[in-house]
């Protein structure tokens, strides 16, 4: 691994602390990604996927045609192509589509039991995270 990728990934495990320890819920590696100033949402993903289950809980969530997020699956190869649905949100009937299934990630409960744990100490808001990112 090299320098960046190694500033790039304490970055984010700095930046999840803060979120778990301020109890931020439900985030995408775009939401990641803007926080830190960068651009590479791949690398980011993948980091954050290699995070599970240690600290994260991935969540995966069908997209209808109209862009709304309608329903979550567990497993994106466990969807059900044949069946139609209604969009709990627009109301529009469609076939989910595997290419269109957005990538979003929880806090292991363990994890936010942790972070807790070693910032009995601290002020809820965390404030040992406020000191400045490696990459900004």
């Amino acid at each position: 691994m090299n320098e960046k990728d190694y500033l790039l990934e304490l970055d984010i495990d700095n930046l999840l602390e803060s979120m778990a320890c301020q109890e931020k819920i439900h985030f995408a590696p775009s939401y990641v990604c803007n926080k830190l100033g960068i651009n590479d949402s791949e690398k980011v993903a993948n980091y954050l996927l290699s995070l599970v289950p240690k600290k994260l809980v991935p969540l995966f969530e069908v997209e209808c045609p109209e862009g709304d997020s309608d329903f979550r699956v567990e497993n994106p190869n466990s969807l059900p192509l044949e069946e139609p649905r209604v969009c709990h949100h627009c109301g529009i009937e469609y076939v989910p589509d595997p290419n269109r299934i957005w990538l979003a990630f929880n806090f292991a409960d363990h994890y936010i039991k942790s972070v807790k744990k070693n910032n009995v100490s601290k002020t809820p808001s965390c404030a040992k995270f406020a000191r400045p990112l490696a990459l900004l």
